[in-house]
């Protein structure tokens, strides 16, 4: 508290036994501040020398009184006159052991209480007194004194309460108006708390209430708004009489809303079964769901009648009589424009099915979305949700030659789909009843105003008629010219014929007229024998040119194929190397036909003679089948007869060398031969192709080169009718 202190004076007397203990606790005392501070001793002061022996120590010096002042006489005085004298002559703060010295100058210290030595040892007598011995009662080793300062010396020296060490007690503190009046003060305090508490709750309380009422009022103002300018009407009745009507109600009813307030929304119905139907679906809705929904018809002041959808809940869920809220929806426009669409519906899907090309749509994922009815009938299916993938073989389609199955990528709508203009893409697709029918195909891609792609769409022309016709055509002119080179080459040819006939009955005659004088084994015989077999050579040339040309003199009838085709294989098989094999597969239900079994012989022969020297030296193999056929209408342009019907097939198929595309072209014309020069005569296929025409049949043949060939041959089965016709 001194922390300047450099002298420590105790006033102490040593003539009597208070005196001198009190000596020796100042001499401990002052042993514990030896380091500090310098001790001295005032033994005996007397009054009347305070201010000389005091006086002389600096202002850095604590004074303890230990004992009183001595007077004249060497007698003590009192208290009360030692510390008025030690205060008034002394300006050092004065310590004590006694507690009866303070209030009169003395600044404080650890005093000697006479009350609280008093306490312990009354605590210690209850406790002997209650039983408790007095061994068993440990040994008081604090002492009980207690440290105090007085407040008012403090202030004297100029020290403050922070300057003070803890545990040190005040003495002589005046009141504070707090200590006071402190229950009174909090009291006012918590009032004042509280008053303002309740103000700021008050405050905030308003500003909420004001917040409240503004939004409130906003919105009421924007429902006044929406009410008035909504593009519904809005209404409300109460046992569905009308309370309340916005401005586009009464333009939907054609009503003022004078006409309306009051009055009961029967008003707004062209009669009473409209009205109670409403009332009872709508006000059954509301109490199920919350909400009723209804379309219905209103008859408006003018008489005129209008379609609206009305929408009702309750005002209060808990109270339905305080009345239901109703909107209007005029759908009238909404639906005459829904019908008008769908006539425009139907008229487009009219026109759409009476085009006569068959016309397909898919969407963007190609699906297909619609055909029209031609081309329903040129699939003979409806349209279904199958992938692209699927639709060649859903459908059946073909490339051009109606036999290889079209690959999805040359499918015209999956072409258009990816964005090519398709155009006279040319397909087959097999009908419901297995007829096929050519097609030429346009499309391209849909684009909506967006410019995003929704689909495909390809127009499908049925092209199979007029194929038929230019196949027919060109099959016709290619009969015509042919007929036109046989029949000059044919009336040349039976000219020469019947010239070169007359010739060679002349050397065949004088010849044998010879060969009658000449000696057997003669040179000269065997000359003529020579003459003999090249002019019966030449014989068999002039009949066949006889034959080419029409000019002989045949006889047809009706036969049995089968047999004619299987005694001329007996002969074929004879004179055919044996390197060679035949094989045949005739029908045994084979239908006959009306012809000359030796001339379908000479067919066979001739047909199998060049299988012989189109196969290889190693030998082959030729296969001859006959069957019936059923030549259909689709079919009938394909091959180079004049109409569909039943027909006997003759085919003669070899494994040889075959033929390239230039020579399969020539084969038919007379004198035209592959062969070297003296080894053909270029006149068995054009003989052959005259029989089959005279036969009223077609030839055809397919050959490739080193693939071998196949030769065709269709007769007409057998009519007695037909034929009689002929």
């Amino acid at each position: 508290m001194f922390p300047d202190t450099k002298n420590i004076v105790a006033v102490c007397d040593d003539k009597s036994a208070v005196g001198k203990n009190n000596l020796n606790v100042f001499r401990n005392t002052a042993d514990q501040f030896k380091n500090r501070a310098v001790f001295s001793e005032v033994l005996n002061l007397k009054n009347t020398d305070v201010h000389d022996v005091l006086g002389k120590f600096s202002p850095d010096t604590l004074l303890f009184r230990l004992n009183n002042l001595l007077n004249a006489e060497e007698h003590f005085v009192s208290i009360h006159e030692t510390m008025a004298i030690l205060s008034k002559e002394v300006a050092l703060p004065i310590f004590t052991a006694w507690d009866f010295d303070m209030g009169l100058g003395a600044i404080g210290g650890v005093l000697v209480s006479a009350m609280e030595q008093g306490r312990k040892a009354a605590a210690l007598s209850i406790q002997i007194l209650e039983g408790t011995s007095a061994d068993d009662i440990p040994i008081i080793m604090e002492s009980p004194n207690i440290p105090f300062i007085d407040y008012q010396q403090i202030r004297r020296f100029g020290l403050t309460l922070k300057d003070l060490p803890e545990g040190v007690h005040l003495m002589n503190r005046p009141d504070t108006l707090w200590g006071k009046y402190k229950h009174l003060i909090s009291f006012v305090l918590c009032s004042l708390f509280s008053l303002m508490i309740i103000v700021v709750l008050q405050t905030v309380h308003l500003k909420k209430r004001y917040k409240i009422e503004k939004t409130l009022k906003a919105s009421k103002e924007e429902i006044k708004s929406i009410f008035r300018t909504a593009p519904v009407g809005i209404g409300f009745v109460v046992n569905r009489v009308l309370k309340k009507v916005n401005n586009r109600m009464c333009e939907i009813c054609g009503y003022d809303e004078s006409e309306l307030i009051g009055r009961s929304a029967r008003i707004l119905y062209p009669d009473d079964a409209a009205f109670e139907f409403v009332g009872r679906k709508k006000y059954d809705q509301i109490t199920k769901h919350g909400i009723g929904k209804v379309e219905t018809r209103w008859q408006r002041k003018d008489g005129s009648i209008v379609d609206v959808i009305l929408s009702s809940t309750f005002v209060d869920v808990a109270d339905h009589a305080k009345g239901v809220t109703f909107t209007a929806l005029d759908i009238t426009d909404h639906k005459q424009t829904k019908n008008d669409l769908e006539s425009q519906q139907k008229f487009l899907t009219a026109v759409f099915d009476n085009i006569e090309e068959g016309i397909v749509i898919c969407d963007e994922n190609g699906t297909l979305v619609q055909f029209n009815e031609a081309a329903r009938k040129l699939h003979g299916l409806p349209e279904q949700p199958v992938k692209p993938q699927q639709w060649s073989e859903y459908y059946s389609l073909f490339k051009a030659d109606g036999i290889t199955p079209l690959p999805v990528e040359e499918i015209p709508l999956y072409r258009a789909l990816t964005g090519e203009h398709v155009r006279d893409a040319e397909i087959v697709v097999a009908t419901g009843d297995s007829s096929l029918r050519h097609l030429v195909c346009n499309g391209q891609r849909l684009k909506n105003n967006a410019g995003k792609i929704i689909g495909a769409v390809v127009a499908m022309h049925d092209d199979t008629q007029r194929r038929m016709a230019e196949l027919k055509r060109k099959k016709l002119q290619t009969q015509l010219n042919q007929a036109r080179k046989m029949e000059s080459i044919g009336t040349l040819a039976g000219g020469i014929a019947h010239e070169f006939n007359n010739i060679l009955s002349i050397i065949i005659g004088n010849n044998e007229l010879i060969m009658e004088d000449l000696p057997e084994k003669s040179l000269a015989r065997e000359n003529s024998e020579e003459i003999r077999l090249a002019s019966l050579r030449a014989r068999d040339i002039v009949r066949h040119l006889l034959t080419f040309s029409r000019h002989d003199a045949s006889s047809k009838k009706p036969i049995e194929i089968g047999s004619v085709v299987r005694e001329s294989l007996k002969l074929i098989r004879s004179t055919t190397p044996t390197n060679i094999e035949i094989r045949d597969k005739i029908s045994p239900d084979c239908l006959p036909i009306y012809g000359d079994a030796t001339q379908i012989n000479q067919i066979l022969i001739n047909l199998c003679n060049n299988a012989v020297d189109a196969l290889q030296i190693s030998g082959g193999t030729i296969d001859i089948e006959l069957c019936n056929t059923n030549l259909e209408e689709n079919e009938a342009f394909l091959i180079p007869t004049s109409a569909s019907g039943t027909y006997v097939k003759l085919a003669v198929r070899d494994n040889g060398i075959g033929m390239d595309k230039k020579i399969l072209e020539k084969i038919f014309e007379p004198y035209f031969t592959t062969k070297g020069v003296g080894e053909g005569s270029g006149l068995g296929l054009a003989v052959v192709h005259g029989i089959v025409k005279k036969h009223g049949g077609s030839i055809v043949c397919d050959s490739k080169k080193n693939q071998g060939s196949v030769f065709t041959i269709l007769i007409p089965a057998y009519d007695e009718p037909s034929i009689a016709k002929e």
